[in-house]
């Protein structure tokens, strides 16, 4: 399962989807085409053949997660709780940076951080641990182009590398 923040968008791109998508379309999304090769790699999958599960924490759209209220995330939780335990997902990945600050504030206890990796500088950092019981990880997203294509393949070997906590 792959698991975001929220919609993002800006003053022109607030709409409300109108239709549902035809069939599976996450495969199609830019940043899962970028971040491909890893998430074969790593989780051991064939993008091409998978049926991937993917939500938002939080269903209201904003610019940025910084303009949701706690109101807003607090709405979500009960429904993103029971989607994830409906899911019953292998694995979760959460793209983004700042996801992190949302996850331990709103999950709290089901969430815990069991080891981190930072490479040059402090906006390249990747989690791991665990989310209602199911393994976590949360990299970089992908269309965060102020990470080089090294640092982000850096930080994927790392994290699912890394044996010791915090390392």
């Amino acid at each position: 399962m792959i698991l975001g923040i929220n919609w993002g968008g800006n003053e022109k791109n607030y709409e409300i989807s109108k239709i549902m998508p035809n069939g599976n379309d996450v495969k199609t999304y830019p940043f899962i085409k970028r971040s491909k090769s890893y998430l074969e790699t790593y989780f051991h999958i064939n993008i091409e053949e998978v049926n991937f599960n993917y939500s938002n924490f939080c269903f209201f759209r904003s610019p940025k997660a910084n303009d949701l209220s706690s109101n807003d995330f607090n709405l979500c939780l009960p429904i993103i709780k029971e989607y994830i335990d409906y899911i019953q997902p292998p694995w979760i990945l959460s793209l983004g940076t700042g996801n992190i600050k949302y996850l331990k504030k709103y999950f709290k206890t089901d969430f815990e951080c069991s080891g981190s990796i930072r490479i040059e500088g402090n906006s390249n950092k990747a989690y791991k641990g665990s989310l209602m019981k199911f393994n976590f990880y949360n990299l970089p997203h992908p269309n965060a182009y102020y990470l080089s294509n090294d640092v982000y393949k850096k930080l994927w070997e790392k994290i699912f590398n890394s044996k010791n906590d915090n390392e």
